[in-house]
């Protein structure tokens, strides 16, 4: 994807300074702004007619920026495995087994041994395997934006009122879903920040009448997120659940205790829960041997030195033979965890992953309603909020990597916090005239104007790597039958730049990708794949075009007439 994430900024940053000047010169057309904004949020008809035609509306922008900036193309390590993960969903199969000759299939974040499967969770997978059976894997990420729509709107109507809580959804709906990188990419956090809004909602609702249709929704949201982000939804349901449980263990006066009933809550949460976690259990058994050990942290313990808390210590590993998983992981990731380890290298670290989580999550159009937010966490709810985010930023400092989709649960916590902080701005009136909420105005014209920005932004570059090999892949499955690409690495290969990536049918793939080993390493593979042609695509280094040529079968007939030719070793001496 294009990284113009910049000119999203400078483009929100511009329409604020229109605004901010507009304020001087006409500021009646900001009131008549402001005053439109009011009405929408009072729009005739019920609340959640509204969110359902926000979701929609939500689905047909993803699938309109698809089809104006070209559907996304995997770039990342990340996508080709969760993209596994889906083909083998799709397929009806919860793993697929493993190749006899495996060595040369190894990739990042995949299982070769016991069984071919991703290493991630299997919500992704999931969701991307509707979208397979749809037609496109996209489609599954698009509805899972629209459905993250509708619990983020049934979260906010528990926690605002019903004007606001419309408005915050819409923020929501422009900034994250509409035109954002999660609706054009394969690992995108939807699922998980659905599954923070459920889980959020749910806690409101449990603390002021405990229900069963609460319950149903609190182990729905603990479900989606620990099929998604086990680490972080940890840690989201411990700073919400705790102190509801704290509040609800301490002895209240009589007739101040919630209606309702919290066994029935409870029940109705286990009901939901207990069955999701034993599948999860069973497909952890089926990729791993074992219900209790997860696919991830199998692929760690045989390739990963580096751990993923800041907390553990590196662990020996048997190196892999290819060069460019060695490079990986020792200098990409492992000079990371090395950094980090000091202070300064922590600080940095964390001054970085902090920054890049509130450019993502606020950015230049939501800035101005912070300046709201000091009188917001005056009440109650903003300040819980804000401690749960506080908790789901701190579990990114002592983390080895950090990316916005990490804290994906608490997305939609960040929106109630602006909403709240937009709520306060609009009252500020400074020498009575209403500046705050012309200030407020100019926030949506900021975040609809960017929408094309963002659009434009999230295009897949014509001359990336990426692009290349689907071209590639395209060209070659075009020439009928079946094809084996051998890819040699050169010594200015950038390793995050990986072109061995396969789908769920190693024996049906048109087009198979796998390493080039050694000669003989080779040429077994070529035998056992007899009835494919084979093709050397050699990658010198990330800039300049790869070269593909077919590979010379000569030098497989040389070599096993060399091993024909070769004198059989002498049998042992005997011992005397």
């Amino acid at each position: 994807m294009s990284a113009t994430p910049a000119l999203v900024s400078v483009v929100q940053l511009a329409v604020l300074l229109a605004a901010g000047l507009a304020m001087l010169v006409v500021p009646r057309a900001l009131d008549r702004l402001s005053s439109l904004t009011w009405r929408l949020q009072r729009l005739p008809g019920g609340f959640w007619t509204f969110a359902a035609g926000l979701a929609l509306v939500a689905l047909a922008v993803e699938a309109l920026v698809a089809a104006l900036a070209g559907p996304a193309v995997p770039a990342v390590h990340d996508e080709f495995s969760y993209l596994l993960a889906a083909d083998t969903f799709a397929h009806g199969r919860l793993t697929n087994p493993a190749p006899a000759l495996w060595r040369p299939f190894e990739t990042f974040h995949v299982l070769l041994q016991p069984t071919y499967a991703s290493k991630y969770p299997p919500g992704q997978g999931l969701v991307l395997a509707l979208g397979m059976v749809l037609g496109h894997p996209l489609i599954g990420i698009w509805i899972s934006g629209a459905l993250l729509c509708l619990a983020a709107a049934w979260m906010l109507h528990g926690l605002l009122p019903s004007p606001w809580a419309r408005l915050a959804a819409v923020l929501l709906a422009l900034s994250l879903v509409a035109a954002g990188p999660w609706a054009q990419s394969y690992w995108g956090g939807f699922v998980a920040a659905a599954g923070g809004a459920l889980l959020f909602g749910a806690a409101i609702r449990l603390r002021r009448a405990p229900s069963a249709s609460a319950g149903a929704a609190l182990g729905a949201g603990l479900l989606l997120l620990a099929l998604t982000r086990p680490w972080e939804g940890a840690v989201a349901a411990l700073a919400t659940l705790l102190p509801l449980l704290f509040r609800r263990a301490q002895r209240q006066p009589p007739g101040r205790a919630p209606r309702g009933s919290w066994g029935r809550a409870l029940a109705t949460a286990l009901l939901v829960l207990a069955p999701g976690l034993g599948w999860l259990g069973w497909y952890q058994w089926r990729v791993t041997g074992s219900a209790w050990t997860m696919p991830y942290r199998l692929y760690d313990q045989r390739y990963e030195s580096t751990p993923v808390f800041l907390w553990q210590s590196p662990r020996h590993v048997v190196p892999s033979p290819h060069l460019e998983m060695q490079r990986f992981f020792r200098d990409f990731e492992g000079a990371a965890w090395r950094r980090q380890h000091t202070l300064r290298g922590w600080l940095a670290a964390a001054g970085h992953k902090l920054a890049g989580l509130a450019r993502f999550y606020v950015g230049a159009a939501l800035l101005p309603l912070l300046a709201g937010l000091p009188w917001a966490l005056c009440r109650a709810g903003p300040r819980w909020a804000a401690g749960v985010l506080a908790a789901l930023a701190a579990s990114q400092l002592v983390i080895v990597p950090s990316r916005p989709h990490y804290v994906a649960p608490g997305a939609c916590l960040v929106v109630y916090l602006l909403a709240e902080s937009w709520r306060h701005l609009r009252l500020w009136l400074p020498a009575g005239r209403p500046l705050g909420a012309r200030l407020a105005a100019g926030v949506p014209l900021a975040l609809l104007l960017s929408v094309p920005v963002m659009a434009w932004a999230v295009r897949p570059e014509t001359e990336s790597w990426a692009v290349r090999r689907a071209a590639l892949q395209r060209q070659l499955a075009a020439l009928g039958g079946q094809h084996l690409v051998l890819v040699r690495y050169g010594p200015g290969h950038d390793a995050n730049t990986e072109w061995v990536h396969d789908g769920a049918d190693l024996a049906a793939a048109p087009v198979l990708w796998a390493r080039a080993m050694d000669r003989r390493a080779d040429c077994r593979l070529m035998a056992a794949e007899g009835g494919r042609e084979t093709w050397l695509l050699t990658i010198v280094d990330d800039l300049s075009p790869p070269r593909l040529v077919p590979y010379p079968r000569l030098l497989c007939a040389t070599a096993a007439a060399a091993d024909r030719n070769k004198p059989a070793a002498l049998p042992p001496a005997k011992a005397r």
